[in-house]
């Protein structure tokens, strides 16, 4: 959740790929790397529409980005001094939703922030907000009662109440929709489903001895997650039945976010760390995150393409925030001068062991070179010399013919070089 590349007359973006059953994670190598401005309190939640347009709201704040995530601006309607926005959804580069939890409003623009218009919802505070590809929208929390409560819009202006769950001290964490009828939501002491777009809910069993779930995530219909404190649980028969998978142990607070790009790799958040899994959910391996602050956690986690993901976080005190992203995607133009120095490139997994699938991309037709060397400038293998039309390409390397050791992957095309480190190990 490629890049969208923009008309630039040739951008290319090379990933290696290794097979599931490979022991070294493909992932490992999207390094994740800070994109804060300075001076923000702490972060709640993030939404991309595309991969260049998001939005980041917090304490006091909302942020945007147009050019990928590469800078943030800070919008500072007079609403936001002082009021914590929890949730926000970005339904197109200038149309977005933001939920100010505490103070039960949701507030929506439709000029990328310039101007706001608020809608007032049930008293209580709402933590999680959603919307459908038709358009529909849920946010949900919980009442001043402390029962957990879902309201809904379909104009984005006027929300409903259209379910009230019928537990003391429970509230929602988090709604998804799995197609534009089937949503979820769960919480502490909560756990609903509709199947009419959320006119109507249905309260759903206990998922085994879990009285909290932070997360839920369908990839479609039928293929979803759900993230408790600890433990990870999986369904591929729509929520029929949940199977627990797999486990983050000892994180601070346990797991806020979870997100899958295929039914294989995952992502979560738990403490101040990202967590990946390429098998499903069943393991799961840590990446420390370099923050400006001690005494922390992320707190929302989105993927807007497979390889461009982002999370943001904060200081428990609230005085410092965090965003941090992977694999940004990023505009990148052509002149007559410079006609492809700024496409960028992406190598994983680092290290790889046998079969790995070489993906790139061409804007127009180019003749295009794609070898491999090793270390000391020889080469091993050439996979591709030929003409190529635009689009996505895909290559397959069998490194079984060479040994373990440090190799240069190298593509050429309409005369611009990207070269990439590939560790080869037994």
């Amino acid at each position: 959740m490629g890049s969208r590349r923009t008309p630039s007359m040739l951008s290319i973006a090379i990933t290696l790929f290794v097979s599931a059953w490979l022991v070294q994670p493909a992932v490992a190598q999207m390094g994740w790397t800070t994109r804060s401005p300075d001076g923000i309190r702490a972060l709640n939640g993030i939404s991309f529409s595309d991969p260049m347009n998001g939005y980041a709201v917090g304490t006091g704040s909302v942020l945007r980005t147009t050019d990928g995530g590469q800078t943030w601006d800070e919008l500072l309607p007079a609403f936001l001094f002082n009021v914590d926005q929890t949730a926000v959804y970005a339904r197109s580069a200038d149309t977005v939703w933001t939920v100010s939890g505490l103070t039960f409003q949701v507030r929506h623009s439709k000029d990328g922030g310039e101007s706001w218009r608020t809608s007032t919802l049930g008293s209580g505070a709402y933590w999680t907000i959603a919307f459908s590809d038709a358009g529909v929208g849920i946010v949900a929390g919980r009442t001043g009662q402390r029962n957990a409560v879902i309201e809904r819009t379909v104009n984005g202006e006027t929300w409903t109440r259209v379910f009230l769950f019928n537990g003391d001290d429970s509230q929602f964490n988090s709604v998804r929709f799995a197609d534009d009828q089937n949503v979820w939501a769960v919480g502490r002491g909560a756990f609903a489903r509709s199947t009419n777009s959320g006119r109507t809910w249905t309260a759903q069993n206990p998922i085994g001895d879990e009285s909290i779930l932070r997360d839920i995530f369908f990839l479609d219909v039928n293929t979803g997650w759900i993230a408790a404190l600890e433990n990870i649980y999986s369904t591929v028969d729509g929520g029929t039945t949940w199977e627990l998978v797999g486990a983050i142990r000892g994180a601070t607070n346990g797991i806020a976010g979870i997100w899958f790009t295929s039914a294989h790799t995952g992502w979560a958040i738990a403490g101040s760390k990202i967590h990946y899994t390429t098998n499903g959910g069943a393991n799961w391996t840590s990446i420390g995150l370099t923050t400006n602050f001690t005494g922390g956690a992320m707190t929302d986690l989105l993927f807007v393409e497979p390889d461009v993901g982002w999370a943001v976080g904060g200081s428990f005190d609230g005085e410092t925030g965090v965003i941090v992203g992977t694999n940004q995607a990023t505009e990148v133009s052509r002149t007559e001068e410079t006609p492809i120095e700024a496409a960028s490139m992406q190598l994983f997994p680092n290290p790889l062991r046998r079969i790995t699938t070489i993906h790139f991309n061409l804007d127009q037709p180019a003749e295009v070179s794609l070898k491999v060397y090793d270390i000391l400038g020889r080469l091993v293998e050439t996979l591709v010399n030929t003409r190529l039309t635009p689009g996505e390409h895909r290559v397959i390397w069998d490194r079984s013919r060479v040994g373990a050791g440090l190799y240069l992957v190298s593509l050429t095309a309409a005369g611009s070089v990207q070269t990439a480190k590939a560790i080869v190990i037994d």
